[in-house]
């Protein structure tokens, strides 16, 4: 039987978009490691040369190496490959997300199993490592009743409603976003239920407005930016959540509830998230919207402890290797 070595010291290496960072740390605190956070932002060149090309000159990728490096995003890709090569590989290196490189030149890989993507170090699944645990869904809930005590949306049945925004791939339109607002105005109306919402960065505070203009105040609480992030609190008190359909993070924590999870659609296409909500389709998780309130259970996914649990196996014996 493996005994499993436990990496003491870590850097979580991102281009330090949320996306990015927030699945990495949460794998690290998942092994118990609290890591140095490196940003890196290279020069245009490297940028454009990434993943393929060298690491711009960073400082902060220096020795003492790390026991583990968890990287993600395209532009952290050469920093990972830089401190496997300098540390001589005793440094273990994990990249999450699809690296656009052969897995051979990590000690591990995470890619969602809507990716096109494999290798014999590659840990495939259904949904993204996140930050959330129950004992913060259940902290923040009760922060966050505490702080809307006196509003009408948590006097009734909470629905949770996680709101992306224009990306590459979707044109989120402000007509899209009053006709969201339309769509959940009546929704609440119609089954008598709070909503309780909150953006994300790439929303936008213009649309926030043209929503907010669209919603049932008395039923309807959006958090406009200031103050603590409501997120993990909405998501505590839910009994339900609908998410825009643009986000592969934010539909797949909204499935770490446990509770109905309905897709709002929006316009555009992408391959892999049309995949991705396919799989969760497919396993019960989540449904697309309509103007009906069904109700459904499943076991709800958990990627983070699962990837964990794969890299101490294989730091267990990658140390042996580099022991010898």
């Amino acid at each position: 039987m493996l005994t499993l070595a436990r990496p003491q010291t870590g850097w979580v290496i991102t281009s330090g978009h949320a996306g990015h960072r927030e699945p990495c740390l949460g794998v690290m605190e998942a092994l118990g490691i609290k890591p140095e956070i490196i940003d890196v932002a290279p020069s245009p060149i490297h940028s454009y040369l990434a993943p393929w090309g060298p690491a711009a000159k960073d400082n902060r990728i220096s020795p003492p190496w790390p026991d583990i490096v968890i990287a993600s995003s395209r532009q952290a890709v050469p920093y990972a490959r830089k401190v496997r090569r300098a540390s001589g590989g005793k440094t273990f290196v994990t990249v999450l997300q699809n690296p656009k490189l052969s897995s051979s030149n990590f000690d591990l890989v995470w890619v969602g199993e809507h990716d096109d993507y494999s290798g014999p170090n590659v840990i495939r699944t259904i949904t993204s490592p996140h930050r959330l645990t129950d004992a913060r869904l259940k902290s923040d809930a009760k922060a966050l009743r505490r702080r809307l005590k006196d509003h009408g949306a948590i006097a009734k049945p909470v629905v949770g409603v996680l709101v992306g925004g224009k990306s590459a791939k979707y044109d989120f339109t402000p007509e899209e976003f009053r006709q969201l607002g339309v769509f959940l105005r009546k929704f609440s109306v119609t089954h008598d239920l709070g909503l309780l919402i909150t953006p994300s960065r790439r929303t936008g505070s213009q649309n926030i407005e043209i929503l907010e203009n669209e919603l049932d105040p008395d039923r309807s609480w959006i958090w406009d930016e200031t103050g603590n992030n409501p997120y993990a609190g909405i998501l505590g008190l839910a009994e339900r959540v609908i998410v825009t359909g643009d986000s592969v993070n934010l539909i797949g924590e909204a499935s770490f509830t446990g509770r109905p999870v309905m897709v709002y659609p929006v316009k555009g296409h992408s391959r892999k998230i049309e995949r991705f909500v396919g799989n969760l389709e497919a396993a019960g998780i989540v449904r697309e919207i309509h103007s009906d309130l069904a109700d459904w259970s499943y076991e709800r996914p958990d990627a983070t402890p699962e990837i964990a649990d794969e890299i101490l196996k294989q730091y267990s014996r990658h140390t042996m290797r580099v022991s010898k």
